[in-house]
């Protein structure tokens, strides 16, 4: 399903060592970053999986305001440096893209812990595939 998302999404992943310098977020220690509507840069540091979906999360939900709406309503699965993200939207960004994460690792174990966020996800995912 991973490759077809990618070629659905019409994305090119490009994987660098320096993924903070190519994103120009080089005040951040970030390890991957959806970039313009078709680049993902990818740092073979940390979790390359989790950091991958994460960023496809970006590219499907960025533009869809309606996942930031469900989502708010959901506890952050990490906290997030203000000076970073400075506003709610951000926040509420980085969250969709952090529960899709986990839906697509793990995703049974997701089905049963956020169900209203599963079907939502998949819903999109049948819609793109």
């Amino acid at each position: 399903m991973l490759l077809e998302l990618i070629i659905a999404l019409h994305l090119k992943i490009i994987f660098t060592e320096t993924s903070y310098f190519d994103c120009n977020k080089v005040n951040e220690k970030v390890e991957s970053c959806y970039y313009s509507d078709d680049r993902i840069y990818l740092s073979y540091q940390g979790n390359v999986n989790k950091n991958l979906y994460h960023e496809i999360g970006h590219a499907i939900f960025l533009k869809d305001n309606f996942s930031r709406v469900i989502i708010k309503d959901y506890p952050l699965k990490y906290h997030y440096n203000i000076e970073v993200y400075k506003t709610n939207y951000d926040i509420l960004n980085e969250s969709v893209a952090d529960y899709f994460a986990e839906f697509m690792m793990n995703n049974k174990e997701f089905s049963v812990r956020y169900p209203c966020l599963w079907i939502y996800f998949n819903d999109i995912l049948n819609k793109l595939i």
